[in-house]
């Protein structure tokens, strides 16, 4: 069984379908990237999934679990957390104090600052866990958010654009740390537009295009198919970026 599936999903707005019927699986231990160019649907399928965003047809499953009709509370302690394109920390919290939130959430005492530590461990963050995340740089501040995420110990982590406003060196630190994920029972989606780490990052890819699924397999694959260079590419494969 897939650790997650999603069937037959569309979500509306008004009368804009921005997830119009799109099936997939991801299995367990396979980190997925879900791309295409903006206005896609990517960001409004991760929503669906984390429960914030509602269905108005189809389903969501976690491990056989329905997902689609839970408050994203319930998802999240069934095993799905999330980061954002705009990093969502306290500004005035320490670095630690931020993952205390999402550890505090699922464990208790000694445990959630065990969960904590081997949350920023995993992310190779290297500064003082008592600094004010307000005065670190972009690239700090993503490591905390995707430890956040992992200290609520989750099954599935969805990565929405990660890599955005890195540098070169800071992206391919950052890749580092995600590779390690699965290893760590941590199945992982992201959605991404860096081609370097969608290549080598990516088990899989999914292709959105006006809300449809157009494309899935091998990144090799997928990335050279006709209907994928004219939807997201473009000239933009040849700068590494889409």
């Amino acid at each position: 069984m897939s650790l997650l599936a999603v069937r037959n999903a569309t979500v509306a707005f008004g009368g804009v379908l921005a997830v119009n019927d799109v099936s997939l699986q991801v299995d367990r231990g396979e980190i997925v990237g879900l791309v295409g160019p903006n206005g896609a649907g990517k960001s409004t399928l991760f929503g669906a999934i984390a429960g914030a965003v509602t269905l108005r047809d189809g389903s969501i499953e976690l491990d056989g679990a329905r997902l689609s009709g839970c408050p994203p509370h319930r998802i999240a302690r069934m095993g799905v957390a999330r980061t954002f394109q705009k990093v969502r920390l306290f500004g005035s919290m320490s670095v630690e104090e931020n993952v205390m939130v999402a550890a505090g959430e699922h464990f208790g005492g000694r445990a959630a600052r065990a969960a904590t530590a081997a949350a920023l461990e995993t992310v190779h963050y290297a500064g003082d866990a008592r600094t004010p995340v307000a005065g670190l740089p972009l690239s700090d501040r993503k490591r905390v958010e995707i430890a956040r995420a992992l200290a609520a110990g989750p099954q599935l982590l969805l990565l929405d654009e990660m890599m955005n406003g890195l540098t070169v060196d800071e992206t391919n630190a950052l890749l580092a740390s995600i590779k390690t994920l699965p290893q760590a029972g941590v199945t992982v989606m992201l959605v991404e537009h860096v081609l370097h780490v969608v290549r080598s990052l990516c088990d899989r890819l999914v292709v959105l295009h006006h809300g449809r699924l157009i494309a899935e397999g091998k990144p090799a694959d997928v990335l050279t198919r006709d209907e994928v260079v004219a939807a997201w590419l473009g000239g933009a494969a040849e700068q590494g970026r889409a």
